[in-house]
Protein backbone atom coordinates (compact mmCIF):
# COMPACT_ATOMS: atom_id res chain seq x y z
CA UNK A 1 0.00 0.00 0.00
CA UNK A 2 1.10 3.49 -0.78
CA UNK A 3 0.44 7.30 0.37
CA UNK A 4 -1.70 9.46 -2.14
CA UNK A 5 -1.99 13.18 -2.43
CA UNK A 6 -5.52 13.94 -3.08
CA UNK A 7 -7.29 16.95 -3.81
CA UNK A 8 -10.52 18.54 -5.53
CA UNK A 9 -11.61 21.95 -5.96
CA UNK A 10 -14.97 23.17 -5.69
CA UNK A 11 -16.92 22.09 -8.70
CA UNK A 12 -19.06 25.21 -9.49
CA UNK A 13 -15.55 26.92 -10.42
CA UNK A 14 -15.60 28.58 -13.65
CA UNK A 15 -14.57 25.91 -16.23
CA UNK A 16 -12.58 28.47 -18.58
CA UNK A 17 -10.44 29.55 -16.05
CA UNK A 18 -9.78 26.37 -14.24
CA UNK A 19 -9.28 24.59 -17.75
CA UNK A 20 -5.98 27.91 -18.17
CA UNK A 21 -4.76 27.40 -14.65
CA UNK A 22 -4.75 23.94 -14.68
CA UNK A 23 -2.89 24.05 -18.33
CA UNK A 24 0.63 25.56 -16.82
CA UNK A 25 0.72 23.10 -13.98
CA UNK A 26 1.68 19.74 -13.65
CA UNK A 27 -0.17 19.02 -10.79
CA UNK A 28 -4.21 18.57 -10.83
CA UNK A 29 -7.30 19.42 -8.44
CA UNK A 30 -10.36 17.83 -10.18
CA UNK A 31 -13.89 19.80 -9.79
CA UNK A 32 -16.02 17.57 -7.07
CA UNK A 33 -17.10 17.97 -3.48
CA UNK A 34 -16.07 16.91 -0.24
CA UNK A 35 -17.88 13.78 -0.37
CA UNK A 36 -16.50 12.62 -4.12
CA UNK A 37 -13.15 12.74 -2.63
CA UNK A 38 -13.95 11.00 0.85
CA UNK A 39 -15.64 8.10 -1.64
CA UNK A 40 -12.44 8.74 -4.05
CA UNK A 41 -9.90 8.06 -0.65
CA UNK A 42 -11.95 5.37 0.68
CA UNK A 43 -12.36 3.21 -2.84
CA UNK A 44 -8.81 3.22 -3.58
CA UNK A 45 -9.12 5.21 -6.93
CA UNK A 46 -7.39 7.88 -8.27
CA UNK A 47 -9.66 9.89 -9.75
CA UNK A 48 -8.82 13.31 -7.29
CA UNK A 49 -4.66 12.38 -7.48
CA UNK A 50 -3.12 15.56 -7.21
CA UNK A 51 0.03 14.10 -8.98
CA UNK A 52 0.51 11.79 -11.75
CA UNK A 53 2.94 9.58 -9.93
CA UNK A 54 2.27 5.88 -9.01
CA UNK A 55 1.97 6.84 -5.33
CA UNK A 56 2.83 9.44 -3.20
CA UNK A 57 5.10 7.81 -0.72
CA UNK A 58 7.88 9.88 -1.72
CA UNK A 59 6.92 13.10 -2.13
CA UNK A 60 7.69 15.59 0.25
CA UNK A 61 4.03 16.86 1.69
CA UNK A 62 4.39 16.40 5.13
CA UNK A 63 7.90 15.82 5.24
CA UNK A 64 9.15 19.41 6.57
CA UNK A 65 11.43 20.33 3.74
CA UNK A 66 10.05 23.46 2.80
CA UNK A 67 13.18 24.16 0.41
CA UNK A 68 11.55 21.19 -1.88
CA UNK A 69 10.78 22.39 -5.75
CA UNK A 70 7.49 19.99 -5.91
CA UNK A 71 6.20 21.83 -2.98
CA UNK A 72 7.26 25.39 -4.59
CA UNK A 73 5.16 24.13 -7.51
CA UNK A 74 2.00 22.94 -5.82
CA UNK A 75 1.93 26.20 -3.76
CA UNK A 76 2.23 28.64 -7.36
CA UNK A 77 -0.73 26.60 -8.66
CA UNK A 78 -2.36 26.79 -5.35
CA UNK A 79 -1.87 30.38 -5.35
CA UNK A 80 -2.94 30.74 -8.50
CA UNK A 81 -6.52 29.47 -7.61
CA UNK A 82 -7.67 32.25 -6.36
CA UNK A 83 -8.11 34.10 -9.62
CA UNK A 84 -10.66 31.19 -10.65
CA UNK A 85 -13.64 32.88 -10.95
CA UNK A 86 -16.41 31.31 -8.51
CA UNK A 87 -13.56 29.35 -6.28
CA UNK A 88 -14.42 28.86 -3.22
CA UNK A 89 -11.98 25.93 -1.81
CA UNK A 90 -9.90 23.02 -2.37
CA UNK A 91 -9.61 20.24 -0.49
CA UNK A 92 -6.19 18.05 -0.10
CA UNK A 93 -4.84 14.95 1.54
CA UNK A 94 -2.07 13.30 2.19
CA UNK A 95 -3.89 9.42 3.34
CA UNK A 96 -2.35 5.82 3.36
CA UNK A 97 -4.88 4.23 0.16
CA UNK A 98 -8.34 3.25 1.28
CA UNK A 99 -8.22 4.56 4.88
CA UNK A 100 -10.32 6.84 5.92
CA UNK A 101 -8.68 10.69 7.05
CA UNK A 102 -9.01 10.67 10.82
CA UNK A 103 -9.47 14.62 11.37
CA UNK A 104 -10.45 17.28 9.16
CA UNK A 105 -9.37 21.25 9.50
CA UNK A 106 -10.31 24.22 7.54
CA UNK A 107 -8.07 27.84 7.02
CA UNK A 108 -8.22 30.52 4.73
CA UNK A 109 -5.05 30.70 2.00
CA UNK A 110 -4.63 34.31 3.36
CA UNK A 111 -3.63 33.18 6.84
CA UNK A 112 -1.14 30.56 5.78
CA UNK A 113 2.12 30.08 3.91
CA UNK A 114 1.59 27.37 1.34
CA UNK A 115 4.76 25.74 0.94
CA UNK A 116 4.97 25.88 5.11
CA UNK A 117 1.60 24.22 5.43
CA UNK A 118 2.67 21.75 2.34
CA UNK A 119 5.68 20.62 4.01
CA UNK A 120 4.69 20.01 7.23
CA UNK A 121 0.90 18.54 6.73
CA UNK A 122 -0.46 16.04 8.75
CA UNK A 123 -0.96 12.44 6.97
CA UNK A 124 -4.94 11.48 7.36
CA UNK A 125 -5.91 15.18 7.71
CA UNK A 126 -8.37 16.33 5.26
CA UNK A 127 -7.37 19.78 4.63
CA UNK A 128 -9.89 22.56 2.96
CA UNK A 129 -8.14 25.80 2.43
CA UNK A 130 -10.87 28.30 1.31
CA UNK A 131 -9.93 30.76 -1.28
CA UNK A 132 -12.54 33.34 -1.74
CA UNK A 133 -11.84 36.79 -1.54
CA UNK A 134 -11.98 38.51 1.87
CA UNK A 135 -13.96 41.73 1.96
CA UNK A 136 -13.34 44.39 5.33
Amino acid sequence: MCYFLYGAINDSVNIKDYDIAMSKSKYHFKPGTKHDLKMCIAGETYGYGVTSGHCDCDFPAGKHNKDAKELIELAELIYSLKDIRNVKHIYISKTWAGEKNKKEVTMHIDDIDVVSFLADMEESCLYCIELYKRYI
